[in-house]
């Protein structure tokens, strides 16, 4: 049995993953695993394998679901059906908790009257006036989301972020940096491990500021390929009014649409025999050629929980740039890097460093994208409805380089090739960590125990893979050696 990490506070466990029998001399996984099964031990500490010629047909298959060459790490190596025994698709649900608030939600100067009013726990940067081309009710569908994101902002640990990121940039760090194609000074964040005295009321205030700075949130209907975006805001006089101060700007967000449409789906399946949610989870198998024999059951009534993180998390992501635009002085670099680094990453992508800086780490769906699948299907509702669970890795930004994702830019030198390019270590999320994230015993004890580490994602170190970078195609780039086998590559180290 393993367990998440020791410094967490609250232990999340999951069965050792399956091994390959002694017996068995074949070295590389990928040439034998179709030919095994597991079956969960009885005290649930791990897995039992044998070849499948010995097996009954309740053994769970391993190996790849079918011929498609593209699956994801975890569900190549270890199949859909050991995965949800081992907990990472499905949960017990204990429902979810009507007491989601952040440390800081019933202090004076965030809601003086202590009110339990949903308007007013919902943070001010996302209540109702703030979106456009949403009716009320589908604002109320997004509530659990609204509630996690805003109890996430209520907490002095976020605040310490905004506070830095809030500091004249002249005041901050700069390290010299030169790699290929850029040449630039980078700022570098300093966030406080405790806010100085004085100052919570004041952040606070910046945050609360940006329901002005961000002119309205909405879906975009033709976004693909990204749960969302922060542009500039342009008058009707073709200017861009400034955020807080000279150089800074006013913003507005567009999530993708694909977030509306799965909760509509989920509660109109909720309501009758509406089936387009299902279809999802049904169609996303079908298309990837999943015989009935390797399926696993996918519980809707606990995907939807990864529904609204993706959601919340994405909330977050969005709001950190649109605060970097409204706080920090952008300085005319062409392709240069505008955002701030935070210390531990290798990238100055202000959303996923964000994340990174709440979660512990940047937690994604694993996806399939294959023909005969649409785009708006592979990267639009497959990524926010989260069939095949979560997964997360050592550090989100191991092989981002310069001219990744323009105007963004990394540290370190760029690698000159691809044996210079360390190993993506991936670890699948247990699914009761999502769940805990909407629970009571996080938001009215853990929290205030142990703050934002509270909600750190486990990496259980007995289920990691690493996955080499082999230049194939494919939205995994899987090949043969792209899980723990061949040379093993040198680590590079967080930036700090």
């Amino acid at each position: 049995m393993v367990d998440a990490e020791p410094h967490l506070p609250h232990q999340f466990d999951a069965p050792d993953p399956p091994q390959k029998p002694p017996y068995i001399f074949e070295k590389r996984w990928s040439k034998l695993s179709s030919r095994l099964t597991a079956k969960l031990k009885s005290n649930k500490t791990g897995f039992d394998v044998r070849l499948s010629v010995f097996s009954n047909s309740t053994a769970y298959k391993l190996g790849p679901l079918s011929k498609v060459p593209d699956y994801p790490h975890h569900v190549e190596k270890y199949g859909l059906q050991v995965l949800e025994a081992a907990g990472f698709l499905n949960h017990k649900d204990e429902g979810m908790s009507g007491k989601i608030n952040g440390r800081c939600a019933f202090e004076a100067w965030r809601n003086p009257s202590h009110s339990p009013d949903l308007q007013k726990r919902i943070h001010h940067v996302w209540r109702w006036q703030q979106w456009a081309g949403i009716t009320p009710h589908q604002y109320s569908l997004m509530t659990p989301a609204l509630l996690l994101a805003s109890a996430i902002l209520d907490d002095p640990v976020t605040l310490s972020y905004f506070y830095a990121l809030a500091m004249p940039s002249d005041s901050l760090d700069t390290v010299s940096h030169a790699t290929k194609g850029l040449t630039a000074d980078c700022k570098v964040l300093k966030i406080p491990d405790v806010l100085p005295d004085g100052e919570v009321w004041g952040t606070s205030l910046n945050v609360d500021l940006m329901a002005i700075y961000i002119r309205d949130w909405g879906f975009d209907k033709n976004l693909e390929g990204a749960y969302g975006y922060t542009a500039k805001y342009k008058d009707s006089n073709g200017n861009y009014p400034k955020g807080s101060k000279p150089n800074t700007f006013s913003t507005y967000v567009r999530l993708q649409s694909s977030f509306m449409d799965m909760l509509e789906y989920f509660e109109a399946g909720q309501k009758s025999d509406d089936d387009r949610y299902s279809r999802i989870f049904d169609d996303l198998q079908t298309m990837a050629g999943i015989p009935s024999t390797h399926r696993a059951p996918i519980s809707h009534a606990l995907a939807i929980y990864r529904t609204y993180f993706v959601l919340a998390q994405t909330l977050l992501h969005e709001f950190a740039h649109a605060f970097s635009l409204a706080y920090f002085e952008r300085r005319e670099i062409e392709n240069g890097p505008c955002d701030p680094w935070v210390p531990g990453n290798r990238a100055n992508e202000q959303g996923f460093a964000f994340e990174n800086y709440v979660f512990g780490g940047v937690v994604v769906p694993p996806r399939l994208s294959i023909i005969p699948m649409s785009a708006a299907f592979a990267e639009g509702l497959q990524s926010v409805a989260a069939p095949l669970g979560f997964q997360t890795s050592r550090q989100w930004d191991v092989w981002w380089c310069n001219g990744h994702m323009p105007p963004f830019a990394v540290m370190d030198q760029d690698r000159k090739d691809d044996e210079d390019w360390p190993d993506d270590r991936l670890y699948p999320v247990p699914q009761a960590w999502t769940q805990w994230l909407f629970s009571d015993e996080l938001w009215t004890d853990h929290i205030h125990r142990y703050g934002l580490q509270a909600v750190k994602v486990p990496k259980l170190q007995a289920w990691e893979i690493r996955s080499h970078d082999t230049g194939e195609l494919g939205w995994n780039r899987t090949g043969e050696d792209r899980w723990n086998t061949g040379k093993k590559r040198k680590w590079t180290q967080n930036w700090d």
